[in-house]
């Protein structure tokens, strides 16, 4: 435990060790063992020990200095390799090149990997939230005492929406339809303090006629996290293009094309609807 704790004292020590990481990644790829403060030998809750004492440190909402916004995701891009099995296995054996140009492994050949980018979408999928201080409510309660008016669950925080488009065709705008979405959502484990990742399958009702950009709302089945409130989930549906009718509001508006001498000529014209009708219209007036 003092060793570790070593590491973290270094790891504080901001501008140097900025130096030193790029130092290191120019001369021997990343080093994410050392990012983290730790071995090669760490086990998976020493890794996840490590990044959740980092990922507070260096979270932007916590802490300001600009110089850290490179290290915030260079340990969330080394906690997301160091946790996943396959990631670990290859980058223990190959390194960072192999990683991330692809490599020839006894199962197979391995597509490069690339991190995302996003060390606030690895913050969230660890903690269940982007807010570093929620971290401070789990701490405290066991501390029933202090709260006995009151419940964790009554200072909790409502996590924003979070909106999801949803493409509809004019088909299942004009007869009304039932679409099934799979999203993904953190939920308490048993303990109700850490989370894992859930699928889950929510059922949209189109109903006939739904006007474009309409927005349909789910409650509560955001994220779940220490000192949040799920969130809501809001569907907004977008119209797909139709090879033949464009919507607007309540029309629909067909182009159809004739050449010189059919515009000078009675035409009858026939329409297939959207419920499966032919509609049969005569143009008698020369189209100009």
């Amino acid at each position: 435990m003092k060793q570790r704790s070593c590491h973290y004292l270094l790891l504080q020590t901001y501008p140097l060790l900025h130096q030193l990481i790029y130092y290191l990644m120019a001369k021997r790829g990343l080093d994410y063992y050392g990012i983290l403060g730790l071995t090669k030998s760490a086990s998976d809750s020493e890794i996840k020990e490590a990044y959740r004492y980092l990922s507070l440190q260096y979270n932007p909402v916590r802490n300001k200095d600009p110089n850290l916004q490179d290290l915030f995701c260079l340990v969330g891009e080394a906690y997301e390799v160091l946790t996943n099995p396959l990631l670990k296995s290859i980058y223990d054996h190959y390194g960072e090149a192999g990683l991330k140009k692809g490599t020839l492994t006894p199962v197979g050949w391995h597509s490069p990997w690339v991190y995302h980018g996003e060390p606030i979408k690895t913050f969230k999928k660890f903690f269940g939230t982007a807010n570093p201080y929620a971290d401070l409510m789990y701490c405290m309660r066991d501390q029933i005492a202090v709260f006995k008016a009151h419940k964790i669950e009554d200072v909790k925080v409502k996590e924003q929406p979070y909106e999801r488009e949803l493409d509809l065709t004019l088909e299942e705008v004009y007869r009304g339809t039932m679409k099934k979405l799979k999203i993904e959502r953190q939920v308490f484990d048993d303990d109700n303090v850490t989370t894992h990742l859930q699928e889950k399958v929510i059922c949209v009702n189109i109903k006939p006629g739904l006007p474009r950009d309409s927005r349909i709302v789910f409650q509560n089945v955001g994220d779940e996290g220490p000192g949040i409130s799920p969130g809501d989930l809001v569907i907004i549906t977008k119209d797909l293009p139709h090879d033949k009718f464009k919507r607007d509001g309540v029309n629909l508006h067909m182009e159809v094309s004739l050449d010189l001498y059919q515009s000078f000529e009675k035409l009858i014209v026939e329409l297939n609807t959207l419920d499966d009708r032919v509609i049969r219209f005569a143009i008698t007036e020369v189209i100009s």
